[in-house]
């Protein structure tokens, strides 16, 4: 028997993928990932938040709408709030709503894309079961906080081909600033200036496409709003972190000392007592945001480890524009 707050459940999803349906694409700016659209896996799309995941599920749509048309593809938005709550348990109903929808699309191979897909509890068994199936081609996308790289192979065992979106490369960061430029020529024609200048304010404010399509006046603003949620979201709630504010102090010197060396030894003596921390806390604190992939700390070059070990490691981030918060 089926429950009221079931039909409630499926209808919402039935207006979810009719509104999928009969509005337009936005208009989208092409990223240079490349990632298959007919493996037999599922494709998951992962990293930091605010780099356009959702963009690129749309970029990927846009090629397959000519090959397959639109009915063929779903997408949901886990986030919606006209879903939620929403239990592992109700996501057979999303099914069920495409096939009534749809019925004379029952034995053709539909493809759908499932965006923020963490907000589901024990997302992994619907994803295992309908991967099993064969009916579908799956695509995920997740944010840091809750889903990293080796949670997924984890989570769906060995059935997924990961990739990770990054903030804008230059090429792409040019794309968006609409800069069309013929690379052998580049240097004979007055795009040159233009494209120079682009340079400059992409390694002072970076890669995130908000930011980047945003006036200069509210540019600042965006990446504090990231870098606070970076802190609370991605670290604090995510590893139960007690001491925040060492979490945030450690967080800004990173960022603050790019391309600079760091030795955990000297950062620890340097510590006043106000901010003092055990050396564990410090390890511990600096190892999730490594996991996080907000910062990164590069070796110094040689073929032994127990050199490349003993040797301070130079700091970079994921983004230029978050040193500027």
């Amino acid at each position: 028997m089926i429950s009221m707050p079931d039909i409630n459940k499926k209808e919402a999803f039935k207006l979810a993928i009719r509104e999928f349906h009969e509005r337009s694409l936005p208009d989208l700016v092409e990223r240079e990932l490349s990632v298959p659209l007919d493996a037999e896996k599922v494709v998951t799309l992962y990293g930091p938040r605010r780099v356009g995941k959702t963009y690129y599920l749309y970029q990927l749509i846009d090629s397959l709408i000519p090959l397959h048309g639109k009915e063929r593809i779903i997408f949901i938005n886990l986030e919606d709030e006209r879903l939620l709550p929403l239990d592992v348990k109700d996501m057979h109903l999303l099914v069920e709503a495409y096939y009534e929808l749809y019925p004379e699309n029952r034995k053709k191979l539909a493809y759908l894309f499932l965006d923020e897909i963490q907000v589901v509890e024990g997302w992994e068994t619907f994803v295992r079961r309908l991967d099993e199936s064969r009916n579908f081609r799956i695509f995920i996308t997740g944010s840091s906080a809750r889903l990293m790289s080796r949670e997924i192979a984890t989570s769906l065992r060995g059935r997924t081909l990961p990739y990770q979106l990054l903030p804008l490369s230059f090429s792409e960061f040019l794309r968006f600033k609409k800069l069309k430029y013929d690379l052998p020529l580049v240097k004979y024609s007055g795009i040159r200036f233009d494209i120079k200048k682009a340079l400059e304010e992409y390694l002072e404010w970076g890669g995130y496409p908000e930011a980047a399509r945003a006036d200069e006046d509210i540019r600042i603003e965006i990446l504090k709003s990231y870098f606070e949620m970076i802190v609370f979201r991605d670290l604090v709630e995510r590893f139960s972190i007690r001491n925040s504010r060492f979490m945030k102090f450690l967080l800004k010197y990173l960022l603050t000392n790019i391309s600079n060396l760091f030795s955990v030894n000297r950062f620890y003596c340097s510590l006043e007592s106000g901010l003092k921390s055990s050396r564990e806390t410090l390890q511990d604190y600096l190892s999730h945001i490594l996991e996080s992939e907000i910062i990164f700390l590069i070796p110094k070059f040689s073929y032994s480890l127990k050199v490349q070990g003993k040797n301070p490691k130079k700091i970079y981030c994921l983004d230029n524009g978050l040193r500027r918060t």
